[in-house]
């Protein structure tokens, strides 16, 4: 093995992504237990169901800005001006998406609909934190340091 094809990790940021890891496990479980194999027996109030219905809101709205800013301005980018040069990438808002649509589910009434509706919504946001947990894995892996 060559010293260029050495993993080199700190160990905070190991740590670091093993709990970001865990998050990213964690928020679709949630959503599946408690949207899919709990009991239609609801005792939120109109308060606690208005204030999840916005935070939804706001989920679906940074997903879609995640999407945007990581698939549609690219593409129209590409359309003005032929090609991706000058091209500036933008980052959209990471792991908003995926947080909001967590604490949605916490608050949300028990439906498989709502919860098919907070998976899907978790599972397309490209800025969501499964999508960081797959970029550093492959980074690490992929990645080669000058000698």
């Amino acid at each position: 093995m060559d010293a260029r094809d050495k993993i080199s990790i700190s160990f905070f940021d190991m740590i670091f992504l093993v709990g970001v890891s865990i998050a990213a496990v964690l928020i679709p479980v949630v959503v599946t237990k408690l949207h899919f194999f709990a009991r239609a027996a609801d005792d939120r109030s109109p308060f606690q169901f208005t204030v999840a219905i916005l935070v939804a809101l706001l989920a679906v709205f940074f997903v879609g800005f995640n999407l945007y800013t990581s698939f549609f301005r690219p593409w129209m980018h590409r359309r003005a001006h032929g090609d991706y040069s000058g091209y500036q990438y933008v980052s959209g808002a990471p792991a908003l998406g995926s947080i909001l649509i967590g604490i949605a589910a916490l608050f949300l009434p028990s439906s498989p609909w709502i919860g098919g509706l907070l998976l899907t919504l978790y599972l397309i946001d490209p800025g969501g934190i499964h999508f960081y947990v797959f970029a550093v894995i492959r980074e690490v892996f992929t990645h080669k340091e000058d000698a």
